[in-house]
């Protein structure tokens, strides 16, 4: 995101908010909605369930929400209406789509600033509340930047971090090889959440438009020119990746992956996504370390730039504890 010139309280505070040392305030919470959701799994277990829908869906949309101060009854609407929001996202969207939607984010803009104005009235313990008390009551600019603060939040800790749950969750039952071995060696958690960040980016691809006339690698852009840029790709360059399309979880540098792009764009969100993927796949593979695949089909969502799956029917098998 590219901040506005001047003073931009609001916005600046966010990134604090988002280091690793305050994001591993929430894995204990993290953990807590971990348990939750899986307790209410376990009496499903011999039954083909959406983990998209149950679990991978669920998990980052409540500590997300959680942090914002978005009540409990308005989840599955934010739910709704940031999936459609998205399509915004896609390059060479059709106009039905893309109004479509352009009503889905007009609608969570107008909940959000809603949401927001009560907060600055009634604070809670929420991240929401602590930027709106950096600001001036008055003052209708900061509270356009709050608004795009709070969705940049919800944006950057909530719609990609289902795929992470739910591609890695696919990962690890097509090789139950790495399981095992994260199974006897549990410290690699963190690492095989970056392998898996860079096999299965969230983000397949960006755009970036140039600055200045430039030359990158013998290749010529014109100031203004846009162009994209592959994420994906480049995080299966063998001449970074050592056997790119294997899934290894102690890779040496599989953090090396540029899922969360870098410099001044590197995603705000990313240690709280590092952080609900090591939780949230631990504790679904050690509570049902059976899980298998379903007869039925996964299926994607039919978008170029985010990929997600939109659904994975599991069998979960019997719970370990």
């Amino acid at each position: 995101m590219t901040e506005t010139p001047g003073n931009n309280p609001p916005l600046k505070k966010t990134h604090p908010a988002f280091t690793v040392r305050a994001v591993e305030k929430l894995r204990v919470y993290a953990e807590k909605v971990a348990d939750e959701l899986l307790t209410q799994m376990a009496d499903h277990a011999d039954e083909e369930i959406d983990l998209v829908q149950w679990y991978a869906g669920r998990l980052p949309l409540t500590v997300i929400c959680a942090m914002l101060g978005v009540p409990a009854e308005m989840h599955e609407q934010i739910l709704s209406w940031g999936e459609g929001a998205t399509a915004a996202l896609e390059i060479g969207l059709d106009l039905r789509h893309y109004l479509r939607g352009e009503r889905q984010l007009a609608a969570l803009n107008t909940w959000m600033l809603d949401h927001l104005r009560e907060r600055r009235r009634n604070p809670g313990d929420d991240l929401l509340s602590e930027l709106c008390s950096l600001v001036d009551g008055t003052d209708l600019l900061a509270e356009q930047e709050l608004l795009a603060a709070a969705l940049v939040i919800l944006a950057a800790g909530f719609e990609t971090t289902v795929h992470l749950l739910a591609g890695g969750a696919q990962l690890m039952m097509r090789h139950p090889e790495q399981h095992d071995r994260l199974v006897s060696e549990p410290a690699l958690w963190p690492n095989a959440v970056d392998e898996i960040l860079r096999l299965e980016s969230p983000v397949q691809r960006t755009v970036r438009r140039a600055i200045r006339d430039s030359d990158v690698l013998g290749v010529h852009s014109d100031r203004g020119e846009y162009f994209v840029a592959i994420l994906a790709a480049a995080n299966r360059d063998p001449q970074v990746f050592t056997q790119p399309d294997q899934f290894d979880v102690a890779r040496e540098n599989a953090r090396q992956n540029l899922t969360f792009s870098g410099g001044q764009h590197f995603c705000l969100g990313a240690a709280l996504a590092r952080l609900e993927g090591e939780v949230a796949l631990r504790a679904l593979f050690e509570r049902f370390p059976n899980i298998r695949a379903a007869r039925e089909q996964a299926e994607f969502r039919q978008t170029r730039t985010l990929r997600k799956l939109k659904r994975l029917p599991v069998v979960l098998g019997a719970p370990a504890f």
